[in-house]
C-alpha cells in the first residue's frame, strides 16, 4: 500500500470555513531506487460556479500523482501557496529521509494582467 498524507485546504475571508482543495503528498520509488514523495493538489475554482467535491478532488489528486511520477509536470494553483508551505513541513517529518518534489505555482488570468 502507498503511504499518504492529505491536508484540506479550506477558503480565505468569507469563506474560510469551507473546504476548497486538497493537497496530497504520496510516496514513491524511483527509478534509481530512492524514496521520494511527491506532492499534487487540487483545488475548486469558486469564480467559475463550480462547486467543491471531496471524492472528486482526491480523484483529481490522484490523477495528477500517477502523471507527475511519469512526466515531471506538476502545477497547483497559486493560490495554495501558504497552504503549500505549511504542508511541505508536514511532508518532511511524516515522510522522514525522502527526497521532497514540490509543485511549480501555475499563474492564474488575475496575475498575468
Amino acid at each position: 500500500m502507498q503511504e499518504k498524507l492529505v491536508q484540506y485546504v479550506n477558503g480565505r475571508g468569507s469563506r474560510k470555513n469551507q473546504r476548497e482543495g486538497v493537497l496530497l503528498g504520496c510516496k514513491h520509488v524511483d527509478g534509481d531506487g530512492a524514496n521520494i514523495v511527491i506532492i499534487t493538489g487540487s483545488h475548486v475554482n469558486i469564480q467559475r460556479g463550480d462547486r467543491y467535491d471531496p471524492q472528486t478532488a482526491m480523484r483529481i489528486a490522484e490523477g495528477r500523482q500517477a502523471k507527475a511520477f511519469g512526466s515531471g509536470k506538476n502545477e497547483i494553483a497559486s493560490s495554495m501557496r501558504k497552504d503549500l508551505a505549511h504542508f511541505s513541513d508536514r511532508c518532511h517529518r511524516y515522510f522522514k529521509g525522502c527526497s521532497i518534489i514540490l509543485p511549480t505555482l501555475a499563474v492564474s488570468q488575475d496575475e498575468q494582467d
